[in-house]
């Protein structure tokens, strides 16, 4: 069982954005890294065995700063990626000839998107993304073209409106009667309320379960990859520097559990889990992290990685505008 990450070799990527870093992201493989800045780019680094850069490709498409960066998920669709920023344009990526190219744009009026997150392989090339007006955008690609549905109303107007999709599980059925798998997706926003969205059919979604912990604005919400059988996962971070987990045998039926894993003193940026959901990483402020790991007991949680550990780089203090992007190798 993994036990500390403090010593985990760090490395650090020169991005070259002239402005701050905003979101990193690496692709199923570990081959490539996606970044976005207030710069208004994108950029996607090859990455060697070693982590280590060894092509930079730039991509131009937005007008304002990039708030988030996400790739498909699955491997069939690894070379697929979308990002979305203030200018309030959802944008897809796909490699053609080698290449990064522009696949399709979306333009959201008088909103801005903040956040964009691929579904899980069974839902083919989807994505949701979180409006500032307070509603969520998801797109679906029908195989010709992007179609376009909306959750209204979603959270309140505010500047953060994660949004994070459930793994699928598929209902167990007699012989000859098929069911569809069920799709969740989580959101957080400015009412201090997490939300759990179970869609009914496509373009059509209930009217979300209302998760209550937070003092202030929702900043960041993750679902955790969970086996067969197991619990369904939500970690969630708030202004209040709150880290909650939020646990539910069956999100179709409820009832959702609580549990509050941390208070930081400085205010936490982003939450996610490993691929196999049994760490649990949240960034804090410039270069910090903290780390736990849970065990079979889900209610079996070790620090491995505390926000206060001396882990920064030479040349990587996070508060640069030409700033540098660290992994944990």
């Amino acid at each position: 069982m993994l036990r500390n990450l403090s010593n985990v070799e760090r490395l650090a990527i020169e991005t070259r954005h002239n402005g701050i870093v905003n979101d990193a992201k690496v692709n199923l493989y570990g081959n490539r890294l996606a970044t976005c800045s207030s710069d208004a780019s994108v950029r996607v680094f090859d990455l060697d065995v070693n982590g280590r850069c060894t092509k930079t490709t730039h991509l131009h498409g937005h007008t304002a700063p990039v708030w988030q960066v996400s790739w498909a998920c699955f491997p069939s669709s690894e070379n697929h990626l979308a990002s979305c920023g203030d200018d309030g344009r959802l944008i897809v990526w796909r490699e053609k000839d080698g290449k990064m190219q522009k696949f399709h744009e979306t333009s959201v009026k008088d909103a801005k998107c903040t956040s964009v997150c691929w579904a899980p392989r069974e839902c083919g090339l989807t994505l949701a993304s979180g409006l500032s007006d307070g509603n969520i955008l998801i797109l679906v690609f029908d195989g010709t073209r992007w179609v376009e549905s909306y959750i209204r109303g979603a959270h309140q107007r505010g500047t953060h409106l994660p949004v994070s999709w459930a793994p699928v599980r598929l209902s167990v059925q007699p012989p000859g009667h098929p069911q569809p798998p069920f799709v969740h997706l989580a959101s957080g926003g400015r009412d201090g309320v997490v939300r759990i969205w179970t869609m009914l059919r496509p373009s059509e979604w209930n009217d979300g379960v209302r998760l209550s912990g937070h003092d202030e604005e929702v900043l960041d919400v993750a679902w955790a990859q969970t086996l067969v059988g197991g619990p369904m996962t939500v970690a969630s971070i708030g202004m209040d520097g709150k880290l909650i987990i939020w646990r539910c045998a069956d999100a179709n039926q409820g009832p959702w559990s609580s549990r509050i894993l941390h208070s930081f003193q400085d205010i936490p940026n982003h939450v996610t889990w490993s691929p196999a959901g049994n760490v649990l990483i949240a960034s804090i402020g410039c270069n910090k992290f903290a780390g736990w790991t849970v065990g079979t007991d889900p209610d079996d949680w070790t620090q491995v990685l505390r926000e206060d550990d001396e882990r920064t780089e030479e040349g990587a203090t996070g508060n640069e505008e030409n700033a540098a992007v660290e992994s944990c190798a």
